[in-house]
């Protein structure tokens, strides 16, 4: 995948830099055989650096998105379609939240996550789904806190 950067200057704090690279997306067939369970093994590096007089937090993780979920008999939002001896419930997807890892960000000194074969499973998805890695950086200084990402590119699975 293409690696993603940008450079964030801080209204009266320092400048800070957030972007990631070498992704990888392995994907695989699910263990059981279900064509409602997307697998896939990422790695990459993720980094960031902030000026002098600055610090924060580095964030790595991937929003994982399915169109339309297998909800079963017992369903809940969305709609259900009934027929003799079986019940399927459907409704529309949604976008989680997958967090990898978080660092602290000394002042001064670039910092760097790298991840690697991690194992991200989508269950009773029946429609499309998509991962998109994500690397976000909440910089914090004595004069301005700040926050900036940097998305990649979005991957069907």
């Amino acid at each position: 995948m293409a690696p993603h950067e940008k450079i964030f200057a801080a209204e009266g704090g320092p400048a800070f830099v957030v972007g990631h690279s070498g992704e990888t997306v392995n994907k695989v067939p699910p263990l059981n055989a279900s064509g409602t369970v997307r697998e896939v093994f990422v790695s990459g590096t993720a980094y960031s650096s902030v000026g002098e007089g600055g610090g924060g937090e580095l964030h790595v993780g991937y929003h994982v998105g399915c169109a339309v979920e297998l909800t079963g008999a017992s369903g809940g939002a969305g709609v259900t379609y009934d027929s003799p001896g079986y019940s399927i419930g459907i409704a529309p997807g949604e976008v989680a939240d997958v967090a990898l890892v978080d660092k602290d960000i000394v002042p001064g000194v670039p910092g760097r996550v790298v991840y690697h074969d991690v194992h991200l499973v989508i269950n009773g998805c029946i429609g499309p789904a998509v991962i998109r890695q994500y690397t976000e950086i909440q910089m914090k200084s004595d004069a301005v806190d700040e926050r900036g990402v940097v998305y990649g590119d979005p991957l069907w699975i």
